[in-house]
């Protein structure tokens, strides 16, 4: 069977539903996907410019795309931070929570990233 490139982001973050949901309330990281290898690693925002390259030959994206994920990432975040406050007065209660990943294609043209988002399980107060 042929997997599609969300099938395999899919399976990554499955796979890695710990390091999906620390993320979350991280304010300062994000998740990044290599298509290539179908790894989800966390990376510090700072480190972005340095491993992927902005500008110049062998850029394959810009300061625009960066500056728009990181104003999801802010949001994404608190509304993670509100979720856990509503999770912790309400164990019944399963909000949403989200943060952004990028992602780095196998074929090494452009990155991407999205959104990524997940309920708080409610049985995890139990």
């Amino acid at each position: 069977m042929i997997l599609s490139k969300v099938d395999k982001l899919q399976l990554a973050i499955e796979a890695n539903r710990n390091l999906r949901d620390q993320n979350f309330v991280t304010p300062d990281a994000i998740l990044v996907f290599s298509e290539a290898t179908g790894t989800l690693e966390q990376l510090a925002i700072i480190e972005l410019p340095l491993r992927f390259l902005m500008s110049g030959k062998g850029a394959r994206w810009n300061w625009a795309s960066l500056g728009k994920m990181i104003e999801a990432k802010a949001l994404l975040y608190r509304l993670s931070v509100v979720a856990h406050e509503i999770s912790e007065e309400d164990p019944t209660a399963e909000p949403p929570c989200g943060t952004v990943c990028l992602i780095d294609h196998a074929d090494r043209h452009c990155l991407s990233w999205c959104r990524i988002t997940a309920r708080i399980d409610s049985a995890l107060h139990d």
